[in-house]
């Protein structure tokens, strides 16, 4: 919106502390050359994910001036902090987990506990393999299908926490 309606340096200043713009040309701090020349050129901005000093320009092209910078917020992604659990057990086994084993409150089929679980087969057969070697869990192949139950020891440690 800057850009159109005539405020191009207002713009480029808020994607990063290292760019400015003003008087028909364009300075990237820490780019060997110094003020370049826009000229006639359009600016075409590049938003990426990287650091929120990250700058990248091609300055070279006669039609354009293309400006690589940091989307805001995009370091967030990965220093963010694992959201913390919402109750014991899922502190003390992990929230998919819980669920998981809350879920099985009958003996059922891994692809019936997949679909009630919105989660992948694969991902299930992950979970499940570490549940069961937890002891939490049976499991049993019957024809095609594997059926899943929760064993003595997870009912005790569900009524521990009194999640069913």
């Amino acid at each position: 919106m800057a850009a159109v309606r005539g405020g191009p340096e207002l713009l480029l200043g808020a994607l990063s502390d290292r760019i400015t713009c003003g008087d028909g040309g364009l300075r990237v701090a820490g780019l060997d050359g110094g003020r370049y020349e826009l000229g006639d050129r359009r600016i075409v901005l590049v938003p990426m994910l990287a650091g929120k000093d990250a700058v990248i320009a091609g300055l070279d092209d006669p039609e354009a001036v293309w400006i690589a910078y940091p989307l805001p917020g995009a370091q967030t992604l990965w220093s963010r902090p694992a959201a913390p659990a919402l109750d014991e057990l899922s502190a003390l086994m992990g929230p998919v987990r819980a669920d998981l084993l809350c879920a099985i409150g009958r003996p059922m089929t891994m692809s019936m506990l997949a679909a009630d679980m919105k989660v992948t087969p694969s991902s299930i057969t992950y979970h499940c393999d570490r549940l069961r070697d937890a002891r939490l869990i049976t499991r049993e192949r019957r024809g095609r299908e594997v059926w899943v139950g929760r064993t003595h020891r997870a009912e005790e440690l569900l009524e521990l926490y009194h999640r069913r």
